[in-house]
């Protein structure tokens, strides 16, 4: 994932995060749960990607996102998986 996507991520994250959150020092083991980022908030940003990034996730690729760095192993994953060639 390059430096431009993985920005635009965390600056997502922390839009929708019930915290004032420095995204400069956002970390990928952090819980969204600890960024005040609930389940809705979650569906929220999964309808987000799909649509950003013309991916599709399922309910439990979903349930799976627990951490920063599970958002970004998802999406670089679906990104590779959906890729012209792939």
């Amino acid at each position: 994932m390059d430096a431009q996507m993985r920005a635009e991520i965390l600056t997502q994250l922390a839009m929708i995060s019930e915290h004032d959150l420095d995204v400069e020092r956002l970390r990928d083991e952090e819980l969204l749960q600890d960024l005040g980022i609930d389940s809705l908030d979650a569906i929220m940003l999964v309808l987000d990607f799909e649509e950003s990034y013309d991916i599709e996730v399922s309910g439990d690729e979903l349930a799976s996102l627990d951490t920063i760095g599970s958002v970004f192993a998802l999406l670089d994953a679906k990104r590779l998986r959906d890729a012209p060639g792939s």
